[in-house]
């Protein structure tokens, strides 16, 4: 990939903190359906003339909803959005994240994954509902309790940062909306270049409660 612009100065830290740039670890990939709904709902702020020409391309022909996709491209597109339409600041950012994947996971083509079950369920089938979006990476359950779960993200060195992981726990936040938390709240106990612990409680106004 040609260097981002130096106004976009978090999506140069990131492609520079892995072995190649936008072409590394193409064993990780990500389901096309995760990457349209940025680049066809993209946040009002967005412009598209901002972005690197190397990710351009996937404004005028979005992956197919089915495609498997190198996630480090999702992982620049994510960056690029949060400079561009957000100017760096995580919180917004992570609201649209929510949403859009609570929009994503609602639909027809995963509702029945994600919508129809309940937050301990879904729990026990994480890394089988991982599977079915991503390939190379892997999400372990650790702890359920009567409140929450803990669980472990796994992935090639430096491929998720933080700010990819507070954008995937965002992501999963919207997910476990569907299926009927209470009020759900997470947070990220640990990050490593290869791994993330997060912690996601089902309802903030409650104890966690007995392990399970």
């Amino acid at each position: 990939m040609s260097t981002p612009p130096a106004d976009l100065p978090q999506t140069r830290e990131y492609l520079a903190s892995l072995p190649a740039g936008l072409e590394s670890y193409p064993e990780a990939t990500v389901k096309g359906s995760l990457m349209r709904e940025l680049v066809n709902r993209p946040p009002p702020p967005m412009k598209i003339d901002a972005v690197p020409e190397d990710l351009r391309p996937l404004f005028d022909d979005p992956p197919l909803v089915s495609e498997w996709v190198p996630e480090v491209r999702l992982v620049a597109l994510c960056m690029t959005t949060l400079e561009i339409a957000y100017e760096g600041e995580q919180a917004p950012y992570c609201d649209f994240i929510q949403k859009a994947m609570h929009d994503v996971m609602g639909s027809p083509l995963y509702r029945v994954l994600f919508a129809l079950l309940s937050p301990h369920r879904l729990a026990k089938g994480s890394q089988k509902r991982w599977d079915a979006l991503r390939r190379g990476t892997t999400r372990q359950l650790l702890e359920r309790n009567e409140n929450g779960n803990v669980g472990v993200i796994g992935y090639p060195p430096n491929l998720f940062n933080r700010f990819y992981i507070a954008n995937t726990l965002a992501g999963l936040l919207g997910i476990y909306q569907l299926s009927r938390a209470p009020d759900p709240v997470g947070r990220i106990l640990e990050w490593t270049p290869t791994s993330a612990t997060l912690e996601i409680i089902y309802d903030q106004s409650k104890p966690r409660g007995r392990k399970l």
